[in-house]
């Protein structure tokens, strides 16, 4: 008994011996687009499947995975500094995670949580459905906190014995400018070239 090969999200079939694979070099540059919280890649009419979903985690949503030439063109997109789809919020599961955000134990799915609006439904297997309604939760929280005025954390501040700051402690903003000035040296390394100077 044969086993069937498995189906994109387009429902044609990927298997090495359609042209995904063999022949890519022949044809004209994939395109790149955003889509959602991934990226669409279009390969043109010569190769079936046509058109690859890559997620943010590096996998192509057809049966070759990881392994998909998709991926490596999402790859090179980036590397031309083609524009980066939005992250994931933090409280939407496209899979199932490994490692509970609440806990860090493994998880399972559970269907019954299953949402449109977030995705996959799972369970912990140290807390149960509790932590995922605690990880549903932290969103709603820290936009409670930064209406109050408190600062949104990402790596709190430490204080010593005295009151004392051991550390300043990270925020959502720090991180945000971070990626700014980066992107913006990323930017001008790109037009004007590399300095060690800079």
């Amino acid at each position: 008994m044969s086993r069937r090969p498995p189906l994109s999200t387009t429902g044609t079939v990927a298997t090495a011996a359609q042209p995904l694979l063999p022949g890519l070099g022949d044809l004209a540059p994939a395109s790149v687009a955003i889509v959602a919280n991934a990226y669409r890649v279009d390969w043109g009419t010569g190769v079936r499947p046509r058109f690859h979903t890559v997620s943010k985690s590096k996998t192509c949503r057809c049966g070759l995975g990881p392994a998909c030439p998709s991926v490596l063109r999402v790859r090179e997109y980036l590397d031309t500094g083609g524009v980066r789809a939005p992250d994931v919020p933090d409280d939407v599961w496209p899979a199932v995670p490994e490692q509970c955000p609440i806990c860090g134990t493994s998880c399972r799915a559970h269907p019954r949580l299953d949402f449109t609006a977030h995705g996959l439904g799972w369970t912990c297997l140290a807390g149960g459905t509790l932590h995922y309604w605690e990880a549903r939760l932290r969103p709603i929280l820290r936009a409670q906190l930064a209406a109050n005025g408190q600062p949104r954390w990402v790596i709190p501040p430490e204080f010593g014995p005295g009151d004392d700051v051991l550390y300043p402690g990270v925020t959502i903003e720090d991180v945000r400018l971070a990626r700014e000035r980066a992107w913006e040296t990323h930017r001008r390394w790109q037009t004007e070239g590399y300095s060690p100077s800079d």
